[in-house]
């Protein structure tokens, strides 16, 4: 297995919605190779998040690695190392609420996108078994961000007002 690269803003694949997985796909060998080396990169990027299109792999597949000391989910929620195939998000009742979001395949930036904080992640796991969880907060953002990755959007493509896209330099100098 390997670390791959993460494509950057840019890449014409990053706007393409990716493929449905099938029950067969999700049996196979290269499935198994796909996340291990999604598993691997992501940890080498230090991130929480990914989704297959960011190392080119145009197929409906998320992995979640949020620990418990993420910095930003006071409410203890955790998702670690969690494969979602073939996602789909329900907007449940509740507020809409904004998180400052970066992204892997946007680096240097961070942007303020507002989202519902109320959800249900409907998937499969990687025995093909229908799993359902429920978020909220960042939790919840964390998987609208990977899932839209699926369909070709980006956060950036979320920001309501340029001024609410900022480099990292700028979003540091603000929290401090």
């Amino acid at each position: 297995m390997s670390i791959r690269q993460i494509l950057t803003v840019g890449a014409p694949s990053l706007r393409e919605r990716s493929a449905e997985v099938t029950n067969s796909q999700i049996r196979s060998p290269k499935m198994r190779r796909l996340v291990k080396d999604m598993t691997e990169t992501l940890a080498h990027a230090k991130g929480i998040g990914l989704a297959a299109p960011q190392i080119g792999e145009q197929v409906r597949v998320v992995l979640f690695d949020v620990p418990e000391d993420n910095g930003y989910a006071d409410d203890g929620q955790v998702l670690s190392r969690t494969i979602c195939i073939n996602p789909e998000i329900t907007v449940l009742e509740g507020p809409v609420d904004g998180f400052w979001e970066g992204c892997l395949s946007v680096p240097g930036k961070r942007g303020f996108v507002e989202r519902p904080q109320h959800i249900r992640l409907d998937f499969l796991d990687l025995a093909a078994k229908s799993r359902s969880m429920e978020f909220h907060g960042f939790l919840s953002t964390v998987c609208q961000h990977e899932i839209d990755h699926l369909d070709g959007v980006l956060y950036i493509d979320r920001v309501k007002e340029p001024e609410l896209l900022v480099s990292d330099a700028e979003f540091d100098e603000e929290v401090e």
